[in-house]
């Protein structure tokens, strides 16, 4: 991708704010009876959920069946948003990619790409008798319209991850209908996400956004 090798350079020239804390964040469903068949998911994925950068996920791991998204999968909220749930059709399947347990909780990870081209990352949380909790969206890359996202994460312990999210987007820039560049606009955003009790909470630690113009 061609913005990755010009990013490091584009930080150095930004002028940019930062607000060192936003307030939490949390979401969570009510008690699902919605179940999720815990063998497949083992026998799917890789034990052992990981830190994570989206450039480096491979999106080539085995599709999950269809009508475990449809039944299942899909009837969960993403972040507790209303409206907003896991679809799947011939260009959107989804992935199975990593997994790992503890105490009463199991969680796993899975992968899309969307129609947009951009691959997604989501965390899945299950109890001991399969009942799904929660869906988060982990992770997320790609690249359209001029607009280029890449995600990471560092996993701190169980459920817990410090996420860092890049955000670059040009604006090409004219004079005399003649083009001479373009504006790049910047954000970066550091969260921490955590698992506690049933529930997702987000915690956004610093936004830092800027702009500067490269000439042609």
């Amino acid at each position: 991708m061609k913005y990755v090798a010009l990013l490091s350079a584009a930080v150095l020239l930004l002028g940019y704010s930062t607000t060192p804390h936003f307030p939490s964040s949390y979401f969570s469903t009510p008690e699902s009876h919605v179940k999720i068949d815990i063998p497949l998911i083992k026998a799917c994925a890789t034990k052992g959920i990981t830190s994570f950068d989206m450039l480096s996920v491979s999106g080539e791991t085995d599709y999950l069946p269809d009508d475990l998204i449809i039944d299942s999968l899909g009837q969960i909220p993403i972040n507790g948003q209303k409206g907003r749930y896991l679809t799947v059709n011939e260009q959107e399947r989804v992935r199975c990619y990593q997994w790992e347990a503890k105490g009463k909780y199991f969680l796993f990870t899975i992968l899309q790409t969307d129609v947009s081209n951009y691959l997604n990352m989501y965390i899945c949380v299950a109890d001991k008798k399969s009942n799904v909790l929660a869906i988060s969206q982990l992770g997320r890359v790609g690249e359209a319209d001029g607009r280029f996202e890449n995600e990471s994460g560092e996993k701190i312990r169980f459920g817990k991850f410090r996420l860092s999210q890049y955000v670059i987007f040009d604006k090409e820039l004219y004079k005399d209908e003649v083009h001479i560049g373009f504006e790049r606009q910047y954000e970066r955003t550091e969260s921490v996400m955590a698992f506690k009790k049933g529930a997702f909470q987000f915690d956004t630690i610093q936004h830092t956004k800027g702009d500067t113009i490269i000439k042609k």
